[in-house]
């Protein structure tokens, strides 16, 4: 079957979307495997330009494109899909330690506030209610 000019333009228009957006998702991944957050803060501007860009192409797919045209777009996809899946968990995991370290930081901070202050008879003693040994360290695995 021999693909129309403007269907081989739509073609061409999706895959190249198609192969923008893999590209920004690997980066992106990469980044992410460092945990280096500067660059995964960086790619987001790019990020949301290549899947608008995709959702442009993709609203008006091709409607008849030639065997070899249709056997890369597949596998295009088939990339993006693993690709996006990839960072979907990445940036999970990243999102769970970010979450985690947070709540790790908070319940350090409380539980270096003071405690209630009970007065005796010989004045103010400093009765804490609350572990009187200093809580322990605590590390943070990146390798989520």
């Amino acid at each position: 079957m021999t693909a129309s000019p403007s269907s081989s333009k739509d073609a061409d228009g999706l895959l190249n979307a198609i192969q923008a957006l893999e590209l920004v998702l690997a980066k992106e991944n990469a980044a992410l495997r460092k945990g280096d957050r500067d660059d995964v803060r960086a790619l987001a501007e790019e990020k949301r330009l290549a899947c608008r860009a995709y959702e442009e192409a993709a609203r008006t797919p091709p409607t008849a494109v030639d065997r070899a045209m249709g056997e890369r777009l597949r596998q295009s996809m088939r990339r993006l899909a693993e690709t996006s899946t990839e960072n979907r968990r990445r940036l999970s995991a990243a999102l769970a330690a970010h979450h985690r370290l947070m709540q790790l930081i908070a319940e350090a901070l409380r539980e270096q506030q003071p405690g209630p202050v009970v007065y005796a008879r010989g004045g103010a003693s400093a009765l804490r209610t609350r572990r009187t040994t200093p809580p322990p360290a605590f590390t943070f695995d990146r390798a989520l």
